[in-house]
């Protein structure tokens, strides 16, 4: 554009890519709270926006980096092309083979996260995903069991491969979000060891070799009681409180199983292990099991550690995320008031103030209109559609608007660069200049929202 946009504004999700300003748009990742909400003074002044993002964030079902790659309908297996990926199938259960190139879409390379998955010694690696940008439905998760480099592009081996569709709907070219999650390493081999059992659940010490719970139901327990020797009096403390350095939750999967009937046994996450005097106390989830022990039958505690948590992925970059598909269905809504109030960032009020939720979400709530000639004056809460494709053409801002009204703006047919959109600016300031805002970049998307006589761009 021909002049310079903040770069504290950035686009909804749902908008193009490349939106103006000198730096570009971006996510910014440090969020604040805002009631039952996480919302960033920096990044939007609507609660909805947020909401929106939050599902954005849960991208494939993981915690990893995500990028922009263009899917490829090519099987054959070889380097799908720059910024590309492909499978080798486009049957969603038939998919073992995922074929990525080194580079995104942005051509950065992107090899270094790759090879992350082939340093965790876990059977399964880690979890890919990819989601079409322009269709939430559309979306494909699997488990990664092995990476391979070729290249300039990686084969990547999968299983479990899940989808909304026996088949894969991205079309040829299609814009695609790509999210990777290595795992950590794999857990030491499991351990065994002997106790008798005792039917009290009152806690403590259950005496030298015994083992209790604090339920006689043990799908209800939530603790289990330890002393500090085994049946063979063997000192096993330091093993058992040795759990407690492993950084993953749940720190370990302990198994309880009667020596006499195999079949009567229990399953439990380990999240701590606290020392007692001369016992152990064991904090459990259940898992699964049936089945009760008498007071003294013979009991072995088996239990499968965890790896520790892997390392972080490399920072994903600062682009707009993607549209993402639904993994799952989301469990938690949160309902807002109109005259609930929002903190956004605003520099003339000491860097933050307070809008309400209707003002907040006339910037998301517009009516589309096409427009290929002249708008004076533009009409509030409207997202103008441009085609510039036969002339340049001016939009007028209103000349009185509002506190919270709105203006969209979206580039109809990729023409803005070769034959540009003007925004007047009618009296009013545009990002604080006063002057007329030149749209002069391609598939330009963005929403002018009017606070204190001065137009802002989100």
């Amino acid at each position: 554009m021909a002049m310079s946009v903040d770069t504290k504004y950035y686009s909804h999700p749902n908008w193009p890519q490349h939106v103006a300003g000198p730096n570009g748009f971006y996510w910014n990742q440090y969020t604040v709270t805002v009631g039952p909400l996480e919302v960033s003074p920096l990044n939007a002044p609507a609660a909805s926006y947020f909401l929106m993002a939050r599902d954005v964030v849960a991208a494939v079902n993981g915690t990893g980096p995500s990028w922009r790659v263009a899917w490829s309908t090519e099987t054959g297996g070889a380097d799908p092309g720059v910024g590309m990926v492909a499978a080798n199938s486009a049957t969603v259960a038939s998919i073992t083979e995922i074929y990525l190139d080194d580079l995104d879409d942005a051509e950065t390379d992107r090899s270094g996260l790759i090879a992350q998955f082939d340093s965790s010694t876990s059977t399964v690696k880690g979890k890919i995903g990819l989601s079409n940008i322009e269709d939430r439905t559309q979306w494909v998760v699997a488990d990664v069991i092995g990476t391979s480099d070729n290249d300039g592009y990686w084969t990547i081996s999968v299983q479990n491969p899940v989808g909304p569709a026996a088949e894969l709907g991205f079309e040829s070219g299609a814009t695609l979000v790509m999210g990777v999650t290595p795992n950590g390493d794999a857990g030491d081999a499991g351990t065994s060891l002997s106790f008798g059992w005792i039917a009290a659940t009152a806690g403590g010490d259950p005496g030298a070799g015994l083992g209790a719970a604090n339920h006689a139901d043990l799908a209800l327990a939530t603790e289990l009681y330890l002393d500090e020797l085994d049946a063979v009096g063997v000192d096993i403390s330091a093993e058992i409180i040795g759990l407690n350095g492993i950084n993953h939750s749940p720190k370990a999967i302990v198994v309880l199983r009667s020596k006499a009937a195999p079949s009567i046994a229990h399953r439990y996450s380990l999240t701590g292990v606290t020392d007692g005097a001369g016992f152990m106390t064991l904090t459990v989830t259940h898992l699964s099991g049936a089945g009760a022990f008498a007071d003294g039958d013979p009991v072995y505690l088996s239990y499968s550690t965890s790896g520790n948590d892997g390392i972080d992925g490399e920072d994903g970059g600062t682009g707009p995320a993607g549209n993402i598909g639904d993994i799952p269905a989301q469990t938690e809504t949160t309902d807002l008031a109109d005259d609930d109030l929002l903190v956004v960032h605003d520099d003339s009020a000491g860097g933050t103030r307070k809008i309400t939720v209707l003002n907040a979400r006339k910037a998301f709530v517009l009516t589309a209109s096409l427009v290929s000639e002249d708008v004076d004056p533009a009409v509030v809460n409207t997202r103008y559609v441009c085609d510039t494709s036969v002339a340049p053409f001016t939009i007028t801002l209103p000349a009185a608007p509002a506190e919270g009204d709105t203006i969209g703006i979206a580039d109809a047919g990729d023409t803005f660069a070769t034959k540009n959109l003007t925004i007047a600016r009618n009296g009013k300031t545009i990002a604080g200049a006063a002057s007329d805002l030149v749209v002069d970049l391609d598939r330009a998307t963005f929403v002018l929202i009017h606070i204190s006589g001065d137009w802002r761009i989100i």
